[in-house]
């Protein structure tokens, strides 16, 4: 793709050995990255970062197993997952159109912003493990801005969100109300006003990590000993978790959803590409 080097915003490269004619991977020893067309270098300046070797995931649907809130915000805030976590829309209410259908638009101001409280339900209440996506759209860019979630801010709970950094973040608490996410990880995509991005934030207690995910793709990860515990709020979308509220989201959310097990990198391209 000719095209990608004059793009001005980080882009995910997947560069497969089967697109490479006439080479033999197994005896491959050293990999050269560059620009150009073997013969001639390119000119210019490039930035490269984030190397990884390995094989490419697969699109894997995740089904609905571990399924347990689906909002597609198409005219309402109802859960289509089957486990009854229908949500109410405070605020203005403005559907615009989405990513898949519609999508639900915040203004991201105390007072005119929308947000959903999407209830206690039990199932919404997962510990030792979480995955959250959602498309999002932002109005404009360097605030906090939550996507979803209930830390309760005493105890327990996770939110995903975007940070005034621009990236998303992964976070939970622990029964010690101790805090820990992905924010200071390196790396990460830095999300621009205007644009879809389908994210995703990931916590295993099994694997002891967070990850966090941008079109499929990773995006960033940290180790953590915490252990998620449960929370004692509502399971909200497009505010912050606890509290009064605050940290609105500005923009568009869409087809947001929690499943109450890791999701791999492969089911995270499905949802991204369906």
């Amino acid at each position: 793709d000719a095209a990608a080097v004059n793009r001005q915003a980080w882009t995910d490269w997947k560069i497969a050995f089967s697109d490479l004619k006439g080479v033999n991977a197994a005896a491959v020893k050293k990999l050269t990255i560059g620009v150009g067309d073997g013969k001639t270098p390119g000119a210019g300046k490039l930035f490269i970062d984030d190397i990884q070797f390995g094989r490419v995931s697969t699109p894997v649907d995740p089904g609905k197993a571990n399924l347990v809130a689906l909002w597609a915000l198409d005219g309402d805030a109802k859960d289509s997952s089957g486990k009854g976590n229908d949500g109410t829309i405070n605020g203005p209410i403005v559907w615009v159109p989405g990513q898949i259908g519609q999508a639900l638009q915040s203004t991201g101001s105390n007072g005119t912003a929308t947000w959903v409280d999407c209830g206690t339900g039990a199932s919404l209440n997962v510990t030792g493990a979480v995955t959250i996506t959602a498309w999002v759209r932002l109005a404009a860019t360097g605030s906090d801005r939550k996507i979803a979630g209930n830390q309760d801010n005493v105890g327990g709970g996770n939110k995903m969100g975007v940070y005034s950094n621009n990236k998303v973040e992964m976070e939970i608490r622990n029964a010690a109300n101790q805090t820990n996410s992905n924010r200071n990880a390196a790396g990460g995509t830095t999300l621009v006003a205007g644009t879809w991005y389908h994210v995703a934030g990931v916590y295993s207690a099994q694997d002891g990590s967070f990850r966090t995910y941008v079109n499929g793709n990773l995006d960033r990860q940290q180790a953590t000993t915490y252990i998620l515990a449960p929370s004692t709020v509502s399971f909200k979308l497009g505010r912050e978790t606890y509290g009064t509220g605050g940290t609105y989201w500005y923009g568009a959310l869409d087809d947001v959803r929690v499943y109450n097990k890791a999701l791999s990198e492969g089911e995270l391209l499905w949802l991204a590409s369906h």
